[in-house]
């Protein structure tokens, strides 16, 4: 497995804190594979949200040509 990854952290002008993560893995087995199968009936993008009183949270992943892209994005407001 080989793993790339970007991270940005921001603070706006209301004081809200938003971390974006992204991770491109390179993997060549088919464990991944067969388990986004299992998941989502051979469609291999996965997209959840939840929100909370203080935070949002954001994860998404898709398979493109053998390589899983994963995007978690956070987000944090200390004043709620």
């Amino acid at each position: 497995m080989k793993f790339a990854h970007r991270v940005k952290v921001d603070r706006d002008d209301q004081g809200i804190y938003t971390a974006k993560v992204v991770v491109k893995n390179e993997y060549t087995g088919k464990l991944l594979e067969e388990f986004f199968k299992l998941i989502n009936n051979e469609n291999k993008d996965v997209n959840i949200s939840a929100v909370g009183k203080w935070t949002k949270v954001g994860v998404a992943a898709k398979t493109v040509k053998g390589n899983m892209y994963i995007s978690v994005v956070v987000q944090v407001n200390p004043k709620a």
